[in-house]
């Protein structure tokens, strides 16, 4: 009798494995079951995350996943962050269902593939870099092999001894059990995304703050700035500068600048929302004790309200980029400026390694300085100290050139450096400050310089000598001031942006012809 309940012990057990191995370590459905395609068609993805957070994944679930992840990539641009957060998310479902199956190499697989997908959008993405790790130990551990880069198979290890079973028909334990992710399904059932106004500043590379006011006569200047910057901003996910810019823009007058809140409202609603940040701050009433106040050309309390919201946008900046640049509502960016932004900044690095320069000038006026996000809150600081003192465009040049004591003790011997070339055109001719019309009264008919025209010092330009580009014979050949060039640094340098008026060129690049831009064209 003992055997024969032995035998029956062992005929029940061999029939329980093989019910699970032929339904992928899943029970048979009973009776009238909905299918897996019919459960996940009822299904939405905040459900579908719901059940997976509490280790109730199914099919049907990895279903529902599959089905937002194909509605956000045909989403476009917009939903990008989303559409990143459903394939993590659907990547380790997928490792964990393939934990718990007896053939699990199919799930692990399209699990990586997942994975690598999110890797080539944001190389640096840790959720994606950690279930990557965990998804091909796993396989490992459960007999598959690993993929190429075309996704092909190198190795294929046999996996029968490797079988998952359940827990009361095993003899012997697993040595080592797959390793479960650390950051699986987090708050409320999703990995939180880095979106582009929380990302690690590492990975921004530069934030443009624009402080905007309203002007007399309703004059539209903002949305003609915007317009210029979003002309330049990409769509395309794989672009190296999706990711790397975000503007930042600032109404210190809430509830009486109309224009603010069209263009917000108007850019909120397009694929270029994660490119903008818009801010509101109310500034306190400015009573200026300045005892200079004859010697300044503008009212002193309309400067020192100008200066706080300067201050005020530095600090909304802090952490956003590794980099700031200071922008005017006022101003269009030109041609291929933010591409240019990118080489400038690049080569400032390359010319003073381990950030040895404190800023970079590539326009006038309080538009087109560059600063490093580390000095924000330390020239937020000096602007406030000494607002009574001067205006805060000439303070910033004084800060990055260390003109006084304070500037000098903070930078520490860093370089300031001169650009070549404007890159941004002034349009404004109604004063923030006095409300007053702009004359025009150069030789050229213009008051302030073109798109691409060499930035020289007064009285030829509109730039202090120690933040302008000096045409020095050992620079010719060169679009900075100082030119420290490495020698690994490349002769060559842009030229099809040079304006009308620039100094030949010797040497290096200047070999080749320049092609001329008019420099006051409204698309030059």
């Amino acid at each position: 009798a003992s055997c024969k309940m032995r035998f029956f012990v062992f005929i029940i057990c061999l029939w329980l494995l093989m019910m699970v191995s032929a339904n992928d370590g899943s029970w048979m459905k009973q009776g009238n079951e909905p299918s897996n395609n019919e459960l996940a068609a009822g299904m939405s993805y905040d459900e579908a995350l719901q059940l997976a957070s509490k280790g109730m994944l199914s099919e049907a679930v990895i279903e529902a996943m599959r089905a937002e992840k194909i509605r956000t990539e045909q989403g476009g641009p917009s939903l990008l962050f989303h559409s990143l957060e459903v394939r993590i998310n659907l990547g380790v479902a997928l490792m964990q269902l393939g934990n718990h199956n007896s053939n699990p190499i199919d799930l692990y697989n399209e699990s990586e593939q997942i994975f690598l997908s999110v890797l080539r959008v944001h190389p640096e993405f840790d959720s994606a870099l950690q279930n990557l790790k965990a998804v091909r130990k796993n396989r490992q551990l459960r007999g598959g092999g690993s993929l190429d880069s075309n996704g092909g198979h190198l190795k294929q290890k046999p996996h029968h001894e490797h079988k998952w079973i359940p827990e009361f028909l095993k003899d012997l334990k697993r040595d080592t059990p797959p390793r479960t992710p650390s950051n699986f399904f987090s708050t409320g059932g999703s990995i939180e995304m880095p979106s582009c106004t929380s990302a690690p500043k590492s990975e921004r590379l530069l934030t443009i703050g624009i402080p905007t006011v309203p002007r007399e006569g309703n004059q539209q200047y903002l949305s003609q700035t915007l317009n210029a910057i979003i002309n330049q901003l990409p769509i395309r996910p794989d672009d190296p500068l999706y990711t790397s810019i975000i503007i930042l823009v600032l109404n210190n007058r809430p509830g009486e600048h109309q224009e603010f809140e069209d263009v917000k409202a108007k850019i909120g609603s397009s694929i270029y929302s994660h490119f903008f940040k818009f801010e509101e701050v109310s500034l306190t009433e400015v009573v200026s004790n300045n005892s200079h106040k004859e010697h300044w050309i503008h009212d002193p309390t309309k400067v020192i309200r100008q200066t706080r919201a300067v201050v005020s946008l530095l600090r909304l900046s802090d952490g956003l980029s590794t980099h700031f640049m200071f922008m005017e509502d006022d101003f269009l960016i030109c041609p291929n400026a933010l591409r240019t932004l990118q080489y400038i900044i690049s080569k400032a690095h390359a010319y003073y390694p381990g950030e040895s320069w404190s800023g970079i000038r590539v326009s006038y006026g309080l538009c087109g300085i560059i600063v490093m996000d580390k000095d924000t809150s330390a020239i937020a600081e000096y602007l406030l100290q000494h607002e009574e003192r001067l205006p805060p465009d000439h303070l910033v040049p004084e800060w990055i050139a260390s003109e006084s004591t304070q500037a000098h003790a903070h930078n520490k011997g860093r370089q300031n450096i001169a650009y070549r070339f404007n890159l941004m055109r002034h349009i404004g001719h109604i004063s923030t400050l006095s409300n007053r019309s702009q004359e025009l009264t150069q030789d050229t008919g213009k008051r302030y310089s073109g798109c691409f025209e060499e930035l020289s010092a007064r009285p030829k330009g509109h730039l202090l000598f120690n933040e302008a580009w000096k045409p020095v014979v050992e620079c010719l050949s060169d679009d900075f001031w100082p030119c420290n060039k490495p020698e690994n640094w490349p002769n060559s340098w842009p030229l099809q942006v040079t304006a009308k008026g620039a100094q030949r060129l010797d040497g290096g690049s200047a070999q080749r012809e320049i092609s001329f831009a008019d420099p006051h064209s409204s698309d030059p």
